[in-house]
């Protein structure tokens, strides 16, 4: 398989930051509203109180959103490439399991995210 081309990996990891920060956002209000681990996404059993999870979106999540501006900041320009591929390096395993249910549910492949 072909790698994909720079602005192709660029439009899909924008892609992918944009659906994690949504589904975080419907699973943590979601999961605050009922008191129980909540997931927009079918990531099988989760075994963490409800807290735990909202922490766990959250940390996740967090560095995210900077990406989707096309502003310049110390010099540097943000990208969802760089965003992503740090959020996958660092991610717990309950983060990654999330992450990779949910944008496999929508059509991304994270393996094309982190090369």
């Amino acid at each position: 398989m072909l790698p994909l081309s720079r602005r192709r990996r660029e439009r899909q990891a924008t892609e992918a930051v944009t659906v994690l920060c949504y589904e975080a956002f419907i699973s943590i209000r979601g999961s605050a509203y009922f008191g129980e681990v909540r997931s927009a996404t079918d990531v099988g059993p989760i075994d963490v109180d409800v807290i735990e999870w909202i922490r766990s979106l959250a940390d996740a999540c967090h560095n995210l959103p900077p990406s989707l501006r096309p502003s310049v900041a110390n010099g540097r320009k943000h990208r969802a490439t760089d965003a992503m591929q740090y959020l996958l390096a660092t991610a717990s395993p309950l983060q990654r399991k999330w992450i990779t249910a949910t944008l496999t549910a929508n059509n991304i492949n994270p393996d094309n995210l982190t090369h």
